[in-house]
């Protein structure tokens, strides 16, 4: 006879537990030759099945050897005894081991894909093997829709086209009715004139007029191995025997005496990389488990979705600007979007200057009246302010008085440096410095005139106010209760801070030499007057200096505030006129006005999209020549320990969040991959490359992870859209490098989870 293909010499198998030690397989003694039919057979819990694992690699064995091709294997790492059950056996199981949602063909195409064959050879084997055992027709048919009898059939197929040369079936009738049990078994005699087939079996009598040999185990020992009937001399043996596509790599042994065929055969499919198989099983089963690849993905934008949140609220948090109190004693206009820019040579911010900066990204707005920024104003009476009736006491008379209450300080002054033509859905922007644009749904309120009062408390005293009343030139498109006014009124307005000092001089003592009174008045334009004519405040009570000609010293101040050079006296003609701004302010004509006060813009307010962008902004206009400082961080100074306390709880509410959310997504994740642990162990048993195995989860894993991410992303956006304030916030703090951490969040979440499930397949694979 032909030398044996597989030799089992003296092999024992004992299984170890906690409390014993098993002796599955005790000095087994066996030859198997090509062409044999053998059939092993035994109570359960004999040892057959520890055999067949054995003699299929799948088990590997504590003493003796076994020789394959008369080559021992008791040197064999993991990596052989792959290379061993992808190259030397092919599988019939019980209970079939297929793919159920895969289709007849690409169920033997993942088999051979095992061995490294080329799609079109790997298609070509698959459709003549399927012929062979009677599923012509069945190519594109799920093996989940088979019958019993055509799932086993096609488990046959699967081997079969492995060209091993040795076929092991375990109990492959276990499952199927007396007839078709018997139809398998007539298929396997005849395969076993092309190969070596060993079968374990509960039901002799069903194989015996069948099978060449009969081997009867019995508490791990062989009690009898009878020679049924002759196996035909196959006189291809030698042929068979050298046409396997590879024989086992080892560390010492086989690769020269095969180095010529793999070569050829790696040059043939070069392509062909565990990568490529890796993608090409990742398509199919996205194509063929479209409800699982659905469910993956819901799971993984809900962790995105909920990492992106926690992530970019503990970015947001990384700023204490939201620990502290805003006092406004610098800047009034508590807005975190403000910036205050002068130019680093002294210099006027000219019109040049703003198209420059508003270049800048996230730049909305550049005003070029920044003092005037911080200037309420009150328009709308009974919203406002209100009026309040009561006597006042003059030195003449007793009389009545109307002075305004005002109900809140949450509108600021800005100039129609902030808007274009564009903005108005009907009119047209101010040109007189009393008129305005605004906001209304009754497009009437154009030409309307009304009373608009102003207050500053950081340029004016905290009491005094100034009534203008303007006119409405345009209505704005968008809603908005921010009213534009025009350049000349804002400079107006904050003149105090950047020009000169006008005391009124009136009580001439003649023992003195000189006036009892130089009060300090703030000039402001109106345009009934003329020359040197001025009117004062009818709220001025006592300290009125009287109608008629006083004299008006006038000194210039430097930009500190700072007397600079000589004072100059001018004549003034107090009219009994009265008007109806707080007592500090005197009304001059326009003439008198700009004859000592020209506009500086030596200060501008920058509007940017988002707090989130300062940092950013703040280097573009110091690179740009600027100097720039955030109006909210100047007036932002005192820290509140209760907000402190906020912030450090969300923070850890946050962190926890992600580490409690990547334990339950990587236990979940790995829960829900284990049932389909059955497929991959499959895969394993059929010889397919661990590598191959584990870049499937990593691909799979990876493509439903970015799927998830994507879509997370566009949610925030959308919701960004949408308006939904705590997403907006987020979005604009999320940073280059916010991404990358939301996305190795989510990529290692996946990764972990696809390395424990391959450690799970591996331990279960060895069991």
């Amino acid at each position: 006879m032909s030398k044996a293909k597989i030799s089992l010499a003296g092999v024992s198998k004992s299984y170890i537990s906690e409390n014993e030690v098993t002796q599955a397989l005790h000095k087994i003694n066996l030859d198997f030759y090509f062409g044999e039919f053998v059939a092993i057979t035994g109570e359960s819990g004999g040892g057959k099945s520890t055999l067949l694992n054995v003699i299929g690699g799948m088990t590997g064995y504590d003493d003796g050897e076994m020789y394959v091709d008369g080559e021992p294997t008791f040197q064999y790492d993991d990596a052989d005894w792959e290379e061993y059950r992808r190259r030397k056996v092919g599988y019939i199981f019980q209970d079939y081991s297929l793919i159920g949602h895969y289709t007849v063909l690409d169920n033997i195409v993942s088999g051979l894909f095992a061995m490294g064959k080329s799609k079109e050879e790997a298609e070509s084997l698959a459709m003549t093997y399927i012929e062979k055992v009677g599923l012509k027709g069945y190519e594109t048919h799920p093996a989940n829709e088979l019958s019993s009898g055509q799932k086993q059939r096609l488990s046959i197929a699967r081997a079969l086209a492995k060209q091993t040369g040795v076929i092991l079936a375990d109990e492959p009738t276990g499952n199927l009715d007396s007839e078709t049990g018997l139809s398998i078994v007539k298929l396997l005699k005849e395969i076993s004139k092309e190969c070596l087939v060993i079968m374990v079996t509960h039901n002799y009598e069903q194989v015996e007029p069948y099978v060449t040999r009969k081997i009867r185990l019995h508490e791990g020992v062989i009690i009898s191995d009878i020679q049924v009937r002759e196996s035909k001399e196959n006189k291809s043996d030698e042929k068979a025997g050298t046409a396997d596509t590879g024989e086992v790599v080892s560390s010492s042994v086989s690769t020269e005496k095969n180095g010529k065929k793999e070569t050829a055969e790696s040059d043939e499919a070069a392509k062909y990389t565990d990568t490529w198989y890796a993608k090409f099983f990742v398509m199919l089963n996205l194509k063929t488990q479209r409800a699982k690849a659905m469910l993956f993905t819901l799971f993984l934008i809900v962790v995105s979705a909920v990492s992106f949140v926690l992530i970019g609220e503990l970015n947001l948090k990384s700023d204490d600007i939201c620990t502290k109190n805003y006092d406004g004693l610098a800047f009034a206009r508590q807005s975190d979007k403000r910036i205050s820019v002068k130019k680093k040579n002294g210099k006027k911010i000219t019109a040049d200057d703003i198209k420059q900066i508003k270049k800048i990204r996230y730049i909305e707005n550049v005003d070029s009246c920044d003092y005037a920024n911080d200037i309420n104003y009150y328009i709308i009476e009974d919203r406002d302010y209100e009026m309040q009736y009561g006597m006042q006491i003059t030195q003449r008379e007793i009389q009545g008085s109307a002075t305004p209450a005002f109900l809140k300080d949450d509108k600021f002054m800005l100039s129609t440096d902030c808007i274009t033509k564009d903005d108005l859905k009907k009119g047209e922007l101010p040109k007189k410095m009393d008129e305005v644009v605004m906001y209304s749904d009754d497009d009437k309120l154009i030409g309307k005139e009304m009373d608009c009062y102003f207050s500053a408390y950081n340029i004016w005293d905290g009491d005094d106010y100034i009534k203008c009343t303007v006119k409405v030139t345009g209505i704005l498109k968008k809603k908005t209760t921010q009213v534009y006014f025009t350049k000349e009124l804002c400079n107006m307005l904050s003149m105090n801070l950047d020009s000169s000092d006008f005391r009124l001089l009136y009580d001439y003592d003649v023992s003195m030499g000189d006036y009892k009174a130089k009060r300090k008045f703030i000039p402001v334009i109106n345009n009934e007057l003329k020359g040197n004519e001025v009117t004062l405040s009818k709220n001025l009570n006592g300290d009125y200096p009287g109608d008629g000609k006083h004299k008006l010293r006038i000194q210039k101040l430097d930009e500190n505030g700072k007397a600079d050079g000589d004072y100059i006296e001018e004549e003034m003609e107090v009219l009994s006129k009265k008007n109806e701004d707080s007592r500090n302010f005197m009304e001059v004509s326009r003439e008198f006005f700009y004859k000592y006060y020209s506009p500086k813009y030596l200060q501008a307010s920058v509007y940017i999209a988002n707090y989130a962008k300062t940092d950013y902004i703040l280097k573009k206009l110091e690179k740009s020549g600027y100097y720039a400082v955030s109006t909210y961080r100047a007036g932002a100074t005192s820290k509140s320990d209760t907000k402190e306390q906020q912030r450090l709880v969300i923070i850890g509410i946050c962190t926890a969040g992600l580490v409690v959310m990547f334990i339950a997504g990587f236990l979940i994740l790995r829960a829900m991959m284990t049932l389909n642990v059955k497929e991959y162990i499959v895969f394993r048993f059929i010889g397919m490359k661990k590598g191959v195995l584990r870049r499937i989860n990593y691909i799979e894993l990876a493509i439903y992870c970015v799927i998830a991410m994507v879509v997370a992303l566009v949610l925030a956006f959308i919701l960004r859209l949408a308006g939904v304030g705590f997403i907006t916030d987020i979005t604009w703090y999320y940073r280059f490098g916010t991404y990358i951490c939301f996305v190795l969040y989510n990529i290692l979440l996946c990764a972990v989870t696809a390395m424990g499930f391959n450690h799970y397949v591996k331990r279960r694979f060895h069991q």
